[in-house]
Formats: C-alpha cells, sequence, structure tokens
C-alpha cells in the first residue's frame, strides 16, 4: 500500500508528458544532463524522509514536482527565494550525496558533492531558500 506522498512521485514517463505539454526541449535537454550525473541506486523515499525531517524548511522550497530518475535520482520542481527550476540529489559510489541545482530550461548551474544525510537539507535550503536575518 502506498502512503500519500509516494503517490507524488512522478515516474520519468510522466514528467516527460508534463514538460512536453510545456516546452518540447525542455525535458530532452534535462534527461541529457542528468542521466551523466547518476551513480548507483537508491531509493528516492528514504532521501524524501530525510528532506521532510523538517517539514517547515521542505515546504518553504515551494517544491510542485517530484521525479524519481530510474531510482538513481530525486528530481524536485522547486520555487524558492533563491532559486526557482530544479534540484536533483544524487548518491555517489562513497554513500554521500550530490545535489545538482539546474535552471528551469535545464542547464546545470551549480553542483555541491560530497554531503553527508544530515547536512542535505541544509545545503539545498542554503542554495534556494534561506535568509541569513531569519530568527529560528
Amino acid at each position: 500500500m502506498e502512503i500519500g506522498w509516494q503517490k507524488k512521485i512522478w515516474n520519468i514517463k510522466k514528467i516527460i508528458l508534463y514538460s512536453y505539454k510545456q516546452n518540447q526541449t525542455t525535458m530532452s535537454v534535462t534527461l541529457e544532463i542528468l542521466k551523466p550525473l547518476c551513480e548507483r541506486e537508491f531509493d528516492p523515499n528514504e532521501t524524501l524522509k530525510v528532506l521532510r525531517h523538517n517539514p517547515t524548511i521542505y515546504w518553504s522550497w515551494g517544491v510542485s514536482k517530484l521525479a524519481n530518475i530510474d531510482n538513481k535520482g530525486l528530481l524536485m520542481k522547486v520555487n524558492g527565494h533563491h532559486h526557482k527550476g530544479y534540484v536533483f540529489v544524487t548518491l555517489g559510489y562513497e554513500d554521500l550525496y550530490k545535489v545538482h541545482i539546474l535552471s528551469t530550461h535545464g542547464n546545470l548551474k551549480q553542483s555541491f558533492d560530497g554531503i553527508w544525510f544530515d547536512m542535505l537539507t541544509e545545503v539545498i535550503d542554503n542554495r534556494i531558500e534561506r535568509i541569513k536575518d531569519y530568527v529560528v
């Protein structure tokens, strides 16, 4: 039985169809960029649990779409304060995460690697949403 948030993870066919309807070239460019960034298989649902551990931070990113890329990457469409576009999370062979920031057109803007699971949320939040003046 699927949990509600597991139903929201799109398979690659749905995201291709969605992007095809919006812009015929966007997803094909994105897939060409995403495949070489993938390393090893992992369970994106477990990674989502880590990212959603602090729901306030996760939802501040404005995540509107999720895609499981062949169990080798988690693609999120975000609408944050500093970044509007895609965040692609992969797991490297050394069991450390890699975060790739992509534009809305699928161009690779920035990559971070060597991220332990407990730092994943902070690294993503620093890049797409966090404002220094906020008091915690």
